[in-house]
């Protein structure tokens, strides 16, 4: 006679190391809806020069794998009669691992203008019309950006400029006296009109990730409010999660001068902006678990950075300086929850 399926039985129908496999793909699936990886905007403050091959982005990598990635168990989704089976069975778990990525996007000596045309919140444009040959030949191209506002990429690097796409022609754009524009493969002489938007390849990554944006130093605004103007593209740009960011507020001169944008970015983006300055010169020394010199001390009642977490240039961090920002910046988004759906998915039970 016909009859139902116990619960036992459907379990036993999987084997061991079929079941983990098919749960570590469950728990990736929902890893890469709430959490696909943090991104990371700015200039050389965010590419980390100074730091002896530490920079935030890669202090805050640390921190997600240790934090996160690590403590993944890829049998806590297991019910306790599945984790009894595999116990009779053991299975190799060392293959079922988590990635989740923190992506450095910081160019040397980038403005706020340029940072955001190749981030593509205001992108780059041709600035006049231009032939680009059949052959894979240079060709020389004029940029500007969609705001009219002077833009300089590939000074100190090329993050998310890797590739650009011009009138659906795919190539490089390289930079030496002057700037050129290589198409990749060959194909139909074409004449390319000013104003057309020139696609960068990182204007269409990461739009889903979580952006950390920090920018300023350099310049390229205009006011204060046109600095907050210009954070919003690169978070509007933003396909998903666009709620979930980090705002880090520029850490040079005295707490008078800085007063306005500081309060600004309070009011406009509240927890989620950090005031890295004012964190500088209170809390960062002590949780370095460094003793301030008297220069230290001097430059902290001032409200600047103390000299003991910056690099010789004395603009840059040094290595100690950028594993605190990226400790910060990973604390702040654990307050904010933004990590909550990854323990969920990653089974970390916090006491």
């Amino acid at each position: 006679c016909d009859r139902s399926i116990t619960d036992s039985e459907s379990v036993t129908s999987e084997s061991p190391e079929d079941l983990l496999k098919s749960k570590h793909a469950d728990t990736l699936a929902a890893l890469a809806d709430t959490l696909p990886g943090i991104v990371c905007w700015g200039d050389s403050l965010t590419s980390g020069p100074g730091g002896d091959a530490m920079s935030y982005p890669k202090s805050l990598q640390n921190c997600v794998n240790e934090r996160l990635c690590a403590l993944y168990d890829p049998t806590a989704a297991l019910s306790d009669e599945e984790k009894a089976l595999l116990q009779n069975n053991p299975s190799d778990k060392s293959n079922l691992t988590v990635d989740i990525p923190v992506i450095n996007m910081g160019v040397g000596g980038e403005t706020t203008n340029t940072i955001l045309a190749r981030n593509g919140a205001v992108p780059f444009l041709t600035d006049g019309s231009i032939t680009i040959p059949s052959e894979c030949k240079p060709v020389r191209i004029r940029l500007t950006c969609e705001s009219g506002a002077p833009v300089a990429p590939l000074l100190q690097g090329n993050a998310g400029m890797e590739s650009v796409t011009i009138g659906g022609i795919k190539g490089v754009i390289t930079h030496g006296q002057g700037y050129f524009f290589t198409r990749s493969e060959p194909g139909e002489e074409t004449k390319i009109p000013g104003g057309t938007v020139i696609v960068t390849e990182g204007s269409g990554k990461y739009l889903d990730y979580l952006p950390v944006i920090f920018i300023g130093q350099n310049g390229g605004y205009t006011g204060y409010f046109d600095l907050v103007d210009q954070q919003r593209a690169i978070i509007e740009h933003q396909t998903k999660n666009g709620d979930r960011y980090i705002i880090i507020g520029m850490h040079t001169t005295t707490p008078g001068y800085r007063e306005d944008l500081e309060e600004l970015m309070v009011e406009e983006f509240g927890d989620k902006y950090i005031n890295l300055r004012e964190y500088m010169a209170t809390d960062a020394m002590s949780d370095a678990g460094l003793t301030p010199t008297e220069r230290d001390l001097e430059r902290m009642e001032l409200g600047f950075t103390p000299y003991s977490l910056l690099s010789i240039d004395e603009l840059h961090f040094n290595e100690a300086g950028y594993e605190l920002i990226g400790k910060l910046v990973y604390e702040r988004m654990d307050k904010l929850g933004y990590f909550d759906g990854a323990k969920l998915a990653l089974g970390i039970n916090e006491q």
